[in-house]
C-alpha cells in the first residue's frame, strides 16, 4: 500500500502503533476514532481496502454490529 491508516479507539494502542512506525511516518497516519464515527471527514479520504482486526467482536449487539459496519462502509 502506499499510505496505511490505521483507527483505534485507544490513545495508547496509537502511540504504540505510531511509536513503531516512525521509521516510515510518511507511510502511516493514525487516529483516535471509534469505527463507528468513521467518515471521508474524520479519515480525509476515501479507501479501496478496508481490514478490520479485532473489532467487530466488540459489538454488544447486532444494532451496534450495524453501526461499526456502517461506518468501514463510509470510508470506502
Amino acid at each position: 500500500a502506499k499510505f496505511v491508516v490505521g483507527v483505534d479507539a485507544s490513545k495508547d494502542m496509537v502511540q504504540i502503533a505510531t511509536g513503531k512506525s516512525q521509521h516510515d511516518s510518511g507511510h502511516y497516519k493514525y487516529l483516535v476514532e471509534d469505527v463507528r464515527n468513521l467518515s471521508i471527514d474524520v479519515i480525509g479520504e476515501a479507501f479501496s481496502i478496508v481490514i478490520s482486526v479485532y473489532v467487530l467482536q466488540n459489538a454488544e449487539t447486532v444494532d451496534d454490529l450495524f453501526s461499526m459496519l456502517c461506518g468501514i462502509r463510509r470510508v470506502c
